[in-house]
């Protein structure tokens, strides 16, 4: 993110819109207490993922079974390679953990295209091809992404509701209504299993709109 002289830093509201976000110290302090939340979030997922693996690899827990509200596979997204003409334009670290359990409920958290903070609920439905290669779809939800309520708006937000200042390259600012939003999440994926635990997995997520951009996508997974 390139930041300018008059405190204007290029952000993308939408997928394709090249836009500058206006900042005020009021709402730095906001974005700062967002920004703790969400790690803490994230590190608290770290902590709890560490927590039971210590547990499930333990010799002693070696010889029994898996406690059934533990999950079978935990998982670290790394990043993304985005496609198309604008792919420049969204943010590619992509870090985030997820985790899977053996009737393929997955819940994950990560960073996501828009720099924002995206949690999704889904289920993965997962086949073996080969004996180092499976294939696999994620279907859920996820937040992370705003609704265009109303453009230049004028008025007090509703429940719910939050406006944010928008402006185009030639500098014009407005004010635009926005509600927070679920998307559709739909990945298929291809996992290398390089050992029984490990596997490398590389996942497709298609675009959700016109002025958003294909992407491919890999994350690492451990599985107990």
């Amino acid at each position: 993110m390139a930041h300018s002289s008059n405190h204007h830093r290029q952000h993308y509201f939408a997928p394709g819109a090249i836009e500058h976000h206006v900042f005020s110290r009021a709402h730095q302090r906001r974005a700062l207490v967002r920004w703790l939340k969400r790690a803490g979030l994230v590190m608290a997922c770290v902590l709890w993922f560490l927590a039971v693996f210590t547990a499930v690899a333990s010799p002693a827990h070696a010889q029994t079974a898996p406690h059934p509200l533990a999950p079978t596979t935990v998982g670290l997204h790394l990043g993304s390679h985005h496609f198309g003409d604008k792919a420049q334009q969204w943010n590619n670290a992509n870090h985030g953990v997820y985790a899977r359990w053996e009737n393929g409920l997955t819940l994950g958290t990560l960073r996501n295209s828009l720099y924002r903070q995206s949690t999704y609920v889904a289920w993965t439905w997962e086949r073996p091809v080969h004996e180092r290669l499976s294939v696999a779809i994620t279907a859920g939800v996820t937040s992370g992404y705003d609704r265009l309520v109303q453009d230049n708006f004028t008025g007090t937000p509703g429940k719910g509701e939050h406006t944010d200042v928008r402006c185009n390259a030639e500098g014009q600012c407005r004010t635009v209504l926005l509600r927070p939003v679920l998307l559709p999440l739909i990945a298929p994926s291809v996992a290398l299993h390089i050992t029984p635990q490990l596997s490398a997995r590389v996942s497709f997520i298609p675009k959700t709109g016109t002025d958003a951009d294909h992407a491919l996508h890999l994350s690492a997974e451990w599985r107990f």
